[in-house]
């Protein structure tokens, strides 16, 4: 079971980076936290479960700094949501301290030769019992031992609390662009988020606490009902993250009037009630020119020709941010920029037919004329939009002129 919740979170956090992290920049940081927590809870399986020499000695400490990097990804996470706006700053670059301090302390090991990996590897498994493995893990060194299971923790908590304040700030002060009305859920995503990873992360430290201030070495051997336990956590909200694709894609702003139209601190029912609605017409005159635009662009410009064509290029060509556009397909029109690029190649290549292009040239050059990589993608496509195949609408527009 263990082993079944680390991999897939290690896949599920694969695929969200994947499919993701074109269209919003702030799943990058969302995904490498997953992908942390899976690597973390693969490592705990592979040294008090696996009882394999090779597995112990490839994260034996080698994988002690993965955790360290959970805080501040999860914090970047975070700010990128909260601020519509996923770049690193040139301070960002403390962050990484942590990682400094633990590979300078862990140096020792981490370029000692795989054979003495291996061979403490083996002393760390048979020794998995008794209360001086630790010291035997760690070469003596009792500080790498609190950096890997004790301290990490705490940084992690610490950024959580951090972000918790981040969110607390956003909320009161209203900072920014008011966000559209339908990704409101996205902040009570972060609320549930930060509770889960204080409850999880909370949880490992007062067990590691347990361990370390009272001796309890023993206590690892229950490790494991609490590590299933706590797995959960991080693939729960996985989970989730795909159940609600919506919360994937940040908080989009809509265009508002900076002389100071914020909403009040405090307002009566038919102030919010105005507000709202104003809010609700901004966004639907906002959304309605992004439509405009896109189709305008598509007409004069032609760009879906190009068989490359993706949506980060077509949000450069609009001077649109990429999730306020993915949010239009996603949110307005109901289909994918995939399908809507299609559409476009598809008229275009009707319009080669009509004007008897298929009498100088094969289908499949239309099709490539018009954008389509392929013959395949090509008739799918058109049969999807037309209800028929290239070659049977050409023969009706052979018979029909």
């Amino acid at each position: 079971m263990h082993l079944f919740l680390s991999i897939l979170g290690i896949f599920l956090s694969a695929l969200l980076l994947y499919f993701n992290a074109r269209e919003n920049k702030s799943t990058i940081y969302l995904g490498v936290l997953f992908l942390t927590a899976g690597v973390y809870s693969f490592t705990h399986y592979a040294l008090f479960n696996s009882k394999s020499i090779t597995l112990t000695a490839a994260v034996l400490v080698n994988s002690g700094f993965v955790p360290l990097l959970s805080g501040p990804v999860l914090y970047l996470y975070i700010r990128s949501v909260l601020e519509d706006d996923p770049h690193l700053k040139k301070y960002d670059a403390w962050h990484l301290l942590p990682v400094l301090l633990f590979l300078a302390v862990a140096s020792p090991f981490l370029l000692s030769s795989w054979a003495f990996k291996k061979e403490v590897a083996g002393e760390f498994i048979s020794a998995l019992n008794n209360r001086n493995y630790l010291n035997i893990a760690f070469l003596g060194n009792r500080w790498l031992a609190y950096i890997v299971f004790v301290f990490s923790k705490v940084m992690v908590l610490a950024y959580v609390v951090w972000s918790a304040g981040l969110l607390y700030s956003f909320q009161k002060h209203k900072k920014g662009e008011k966000v559209f009305i339908r990704q409101r859920s996205t902040i009570q995503w972060i609320k549930a988020f930060l509770c889960i990873m204080i409850i999880f992360v909370t949880g490992h430290i007062l067990f590691m606490l347990k361990i370390f201030v009272f001796g309890n070495l023993r206590g690892f051997a229950t490790y494991n009902n609490l590590q299933y336990f706590l797995s959960l956590g991080p693939v729960a909200i996985l989970v989730l993250t795909f159940l609600s694709p919506g919360i994937l894609y940040g908080l989009p702003r809509t265009p508002s009037n900076k002389g100071g139209n914020d909403i009040p601190e405090k307002s009566s029912g038919e102030e919010i009630a105005e507000e709202k609605l104003t809010q609700v017409q901004l966004e639907a005159g906002y959304l309605r020119s992004i439509g405009r635009e896109a189709d305008a662009c598509m007409e004069k410009f032609q760009p879906y020709t190009n068989p490359s064509f993706n949506l980060a290029e077509f949000a450069v060509l609009l001077r649109i941010p990429v999730h306020h556009l993915s949010y239009y397909f996603r949110e307005e029109e109901k289909q994918s920029f995939t399908d809507y690029r299609n559409e476009w190649r598809v008229r275009h290549a009707k319009k080669l037919i009509l004007e008897g292009k298929s009498g100088e040239m094969t289908l499949e050059a239309i099709g490539m004329l018009s954008g389509f990589p392929n013959r395949d993608s090509f008739r799918t496509a058109f049969q999807r939009v037309e209800g028929v195949t290239p070659a049977v609408f050409m023969k009706r527009s052979a018979s029909n002129p």
